[in-house]
């Protein structure tokens, strides 16, 4: 991502017409950075997840032995893994769509 200040600011965000001063220039890269970080971290969350899941189902029908509080476990680590996303998506200017609060609207 180039941050010249013809070609915009990190990830798109305008820049002020005399540029970035080396402080601002440093404070977007270690937003860019942190916000990146984060949603590698959600991505692992996920994967955490999976795991849980793919363990207890083993362990269910395997062993007999299902992992105690797998549906909760499973639970909180995708809702933590999927806030882990939202600065980054913030910071490229995405969107994300959520039917789960406008599915009972219509």
């Amino acid at each position: 991502m180039s941050r010249e200040a013809d070609s915009g600011g990190p990830a798109g965000h305008p820049v002020p017409s005399g540029g970035m001063s080396n402080i601002e220039s440093a404070a977007w890269g270690a937003m860019e950075v942190l916000t990146r970080a984060l949603a590698f971290a959600g991505g692992a969350f996920l994967l955490v997840a999976t795991g849980i899941t793919l363990v207890s189902v083993i362990g269910r029908y395997g062993f007999g032995a299902p992992v105690q509080g797998d549906y909760e476990l499973v639970e909180i680590t995708c809702a933590v893994g999927v806030f882990l996303f939202f600065p980054y998506t913030h910071a490229v200017d995405g969107n994300i769509t959520a039917d789960f609060f406008t599915a009972g609207l219509s």
